[in-house]
């Protein structure tokens, strides 16, 4: 008897505040806490860190400028969230992108504190941050097209895989510095501030050159998580 009763105890089911107990996704694979609500907490903090960019921003119309690619990418991901929804590294990295080009465009990248800090530190010539930020361009896009590619069985595995990647990353780099050149030639980078040379002739090779070896840093560096990442992806939705 007392041995049925401990069998009975053990199937005892979870409460509904049991911290342990998992949620599902719509196809009814377990996730946990992070994997439900990690998307969501780091959309508000990049909404919190919009924000903060904006107020007090050098000037307002290069701010709209430079964060035009997060203003784009959010309500995007709001809308194919439930359909398509990334893999937390992509969430992650793009978070982090989001506060690069967030700084940039509050400070203008020319005048970043940080990159002044490192321009003193190593006696360079300008102030460097467009080059981070330019990294990442690479950096995290390509994790982007890897996915969208993968998931979507447009290209297997392999160096066609990476070298389309690499292509479309430099693609988004050129598309992006021809904006720059446009806006620099129709008047309405009056300042400069938006193309950001600060006197480098090679500017803009520098800007696709850096983001070309971003890409293919991710590539080497996080080819291998990503690709764990995606086969839970497919895991959930064949459960």
């Amino acid at each position: 008897m007392s041995t049925q009763r401990s069998t009975v105890s053990a199937r005892k089911p979870l409460s509904e505040n049991d911290p342990s107990r998992t949620s599902t996704t719509p196809t009814g694979a377990p996730q946990s806490w992070m994997e439900l609500h990690e998307p969501r907490v780091l959309f508000i903090l990049t909404c919190v860190a919009m924000v903060v960019s904006f107020i007090g921003c050098a000037e307002v119309k290069i701010w709209f400028m430079e964060a035009a690619p997060v203003l784009v990418a959010i309500p995007f991901l709001l809308l194919r969230y439930r359909k398509f929804r990334l893999t937390p590294l992509l969430y992650r990295l793009m978070f982090l992108h989001s506060l690069i080009l967030l700084g940039g465009a509050h400070y203008t990248y020319a005048k970043v504190p940080i990159g002044f800090w490192f321009q003193r530190m190593f006696n360079l010539k300008r102030n460097h941050y467009d080059r981070l930020g330019h990294f990442a361009q690479g950096f995290v896009p390509a994790i982007l097209a890897r996915e969208v590619l993968i998931r979507k069985e447009a290209v297997r595995k392999g160096a066609w895989l990476n070298g389309i990647v690499i292509c479309i990353c430099a693609a988004c780099s050129a598309y992006y510095e021809i904006v720059e050149w446009w806006t620099a030639a129709s008047g309405a980078d009056d300042s400069g501030d938006f193309m950001g040379s600060q006197g480098d002739i090679y500017d803009a090779q520098w800007d696709m050159f850096l983001c070309v070896v971003g890409a293919c840093c991710s590539l080497v560096f996080l080819s291998e998580k990503h690709d764990e990442q995606l086969a839970k992806i497919k895991r959930n939705e064949k459960f």
